[in-house]
């Protein structure tokens, strides 16, 4: 968490908690992926907090569930998401099992149990916490690229995917 707030990716609730177990809409992981790379983007004033994150996100095309719906911004992001956004942001267009298999290889994520570092144990449909969320985005900017790419418009080929880091 300190890492988070002392990057600007996050910050604490006004009344001074954190809460890392609470759940993280999709708004909140994509303005906190975008941010460790892009601190400075903000959108404009009398603009929702969200514009900013989704243009880019539109620029880039990442799979996001709307570009214009605030419904769906304020929606609980599960941890299959996350893959497909953070290895969207590595410039590969996987998504589902094959997006968890690129993070689990190039060391963006471990799963849930370190011993058993599987597409299983990394709960793809487990809603994603602000602790998790922290998590995978320290580590996209640790193991990852260095920056956000754009996301090709034809999907990668699974078949080049390096084995599962174990």
């Amino acid at each position: 968490m300190d890492w988070g707030i002392s990057k600007g990716v996050i910050n604490g609730y006004k009344d001074g908690t954190f809460k890392p177990n609470q759940k993280v809409t999709e708004a909140e992981f994509l303005k906190m992926m975008v941010r460790v790379y892009e601190p400075t983007l903000s959108s404009s004033k009398g603009e929702n907090w969200t514009e900013a994150y989704y243009k880019r996100a539109r620029e880039l095309r990442y799979p996001v569930k709307s570009y214009s719906d605030m419904a769906s911004r304020k929606k609980v992001i599960l941890r299959k998401q996350v893959a497909e956004l953070i290895s969207s942001s590595e410039g590969v267009n996987f998504s589902g099992n094959d997006a968890i298999h690129y993070l689990l290889a190039f060391g963006i994520a471990a799963g849930s149990n370190p011993n058993e570092v599987t597409i299983e144990s990394f709960k793809g449909d487990k809603a994603l916490t602000r602790a998790e969320a922290v998590k995978f985005v320290k580590n996209l900017s640790e193991y990852g690229i260095g920056g956000l790419l754009e996301r090709p418009s034809e999907r990668s080929n699974p078949n080049d995917l390096p084995p599962i880091r174990r």
